[in-house]
């Protein structure tokens, strides 16, 4: 059986990540004010914190209002580097407001945009069910040659570096081995990797560049990694390459060297994979991606190495056997580094059983594995019947063998692929838990007048804040008789007396006033003084904890 067939099983495996591409990276995760709200208190800024670093260059939010203006500040990345924030003006219109944002994720290059809104109510008005906000979009920008770029990064360094494995662990042991194949094979595959890693870098910059923000060639930690590991890629294939001319004795030094740039190709990478953008245990995450890498390119990249090597073996050469029981030690060894790096990870990433089952993340994953499974079992059947068989000189034993590498190389591809395809998507992030309303609301009702009292931001602190009474009758209406509110404030410590002032009255109903109204923390005393018009005066106390100033 020719390897087609396998090949045809991994396209069919990797399908299902095509309908995952438009998931982006640095996503909203949560956000003040929270998507959809409707508020009763206009909001002093719009931040957002996302689930990656951002780049603050093309990365940014706007406030815009119903008519398309924009009527926020220019926005700021926070030191924290994953938040943004704009700041929104003191007075601002009653109405629904569109935050319109915008992330390349500084951690692996990604952008993305999207939109959240809030209603900022107007109480003189009914709210009504078609009133509400929508609720959030969001929309990646990925190229078509992404997946591709990505595919050929991984495939060339892994190959590389699998090569130099193969010559430097195996070939030692086993014949002599003819020079050109491995070298010319080095050489091309880094080389490859390098194309790979620098067109990646040149399409994210262009999807970056349609954000509006600006950005310069190679520019953000990405940027630089890929352009870092390009270099390297470059550099190891060169050494690789030196071997097509070098004298035979400085072919270890030479494949030495390459294997270690190659290294430094993988750190590389892994600090701009899912591992760097992890919050906790990132460093054993990179870690860890680093040794999946490497044990995938001995692996793997080993596979497709012997393959090329032995492609015209005729089996009848002395030692050919021992080789290919080296390798298969060697194999198997790596492919339990791949297996406990991979699950190791898996449990980082995705956390729970319903992110591996119910995402895109966690659905092309278990393809990956799928493929890895078919690996084993080549391996499997190579070290327990075919090696065995070649060391009888078992009639066609290495035909038989020859085919099944072909066939197993081809399948290590589609793992290389399916892998640098996985990186196009995003691990889901859980849900944020509920943080606190915007506001603090207080209820009562007295002599048939239901008072409802906002207080924000919640908590209510030391120092500035916006306080909002709605007054309604017994039929739920804004009551249009009270005239005019007298608020009494009470501190905690009763010695320093009380300040009273008159509430600002913009809508029938309700009555305002903001400021800096609390001046030390405590369980502060609130007492209004409702006027009515052809009915008898209403007091009211509330009793409102403040916290020290955040």
């Amino acid at each position: 059986m020719g390897a087609r067939p396998f090949l045809l099983l991994a396209m069919l495996l990797a399908a299902p990540t095509l309908a995952g591409l438009a998931q982006g990276h640095a996503v909203p995760v949560t956000s003040v004010p929270a998507s959809g709200a409707v508020l009763q208190a206009p909001p002093r800024e719009v931040r957002i914190a996302f689930s990656e670093r951002v780049d603050p260059g093309p990365s940014g939010i706007d406030v815009r209002a119903s008519n398309g203006t924009v009527v926020s500040g220019r926005s700021e990345v926070l030191p924290d580097g994953i938040t943004v924030r704009a700041s929104l003006p003191a007075s601002l219109d009653h109405g629904p407001y569109t935050v319109a944002w915008r992330t390349t994720s500084a951690v692996d290059g990604h952008s993305t945009r999207g939109i959240l809104s809030f209603l900022y109510h107007d109480p003189s008005k009914p709210l009504n069910a078609s009133d509400l906000p929508p609720e959030g979009q969001q929309e990646a920008l990925v190229s078509p040659l992404d997946p591709p770029l990505r595919a050929l990064g991984y495939a060339g360094m892994l190959v590389g570096f699998g090569t130099a494995v193969v010559m430097l662990v195996v070939a030692p042991r086993g014949p002599s081995l003819p020079s050109r194949r491995p070298a010319l094979l080095a050489l091309a595959a880094c080389l490859a990797g390098a194309v790979g890693a620098l067109g990646l870098a040149l399409s994210q910059q262009a999807a970056a560049a349609q954000l509006g923000g600006t950005s310069g060639l190679f520019s953000g930690r990405f940027g630089e990694l890929a352009l870092a590991r390009a270099g390297l890629l470059a550099l190891a294939g060169a050494l690789a390459g030196a071997r097509l001319v070098g004298p035979a004795r400085h072919a270890a030094r030479l494949w030495s060297a390459s294997a270690l740039l190659l290294l430094g190709a993988m750190l590389a990478m892994s600090l701009s994979s899912h591992a760097a953008a992890l919050p906790s245990f990132t460093a054993i995450a990179i870690g860890l991606d680093t040794l999946h890498l490497a044990a995938g390119g001995a692996w793997v990249g080993g596979i497709v190495a012997l393959g090329w090597v032995l492609w015209r073996g005729t089996g009848e050469e002395p030692g050919w056997d021992r080789l290919a029981l080296r390798y298969s030690s060697l194999a198997w060894f790596a492919s339990l580094a791949v297996v406990g790096t991979g699950v190791v990870q898996g449990v980082l990433e995705l956390k729970t059983l319903d992110a591996l089952l119910g995402s895109s993340y966690g659905q092309v994953l278990m393809a990956k594995s799928a493929l890895v499974l078919g690996l084993l079992g080549f391996g499997g059947l190579h070290r327990f019947r075919l090696i065995p068989a070649l060391q009888r000189r078992a009639g066609r034993a290495w035909h038989r063998l020859g085919s099944s590498l072909r066939q197993e190389a081809v399948l290590g591809i589609a793992v290389i692929c399916v892998a640098g395809l996985l990186t196009s998507l995003s691990p889901p992030y859980p849900p944020a838990p509920p943080g606190p309303p915007p506001v603090v609301t207080y209820g009562q009702v007295k002599d048939g007048e239901n008072l409802t009292v906002l207080l924000s931001p919640n908590p209510v602190r030391v120092g500035q804040a916006t306080l909002d009474l709605f007054l309604y009758d017994a039929a739920g209406l804004s009551d249009t008789n009270a005239t005019n509110v007298t608020l009494t404030l009470r501190p905690p410590d009763a010695t320093l007396g009380t300040s009273q002032s008159k509430l600002q009255h913009p809508h029938p109903g309700h009555f305002a006033t903001e400021g800096p109204l609390f001046a030390m923390p405590g369980t502060w005393t609130l007492r209004f003084d409702v006027q009515r018009s052809g009915a008898f005066d209403v007091v009211a106390d509330f009793q409102v904890p403040v916290e020290a100033a955040g």
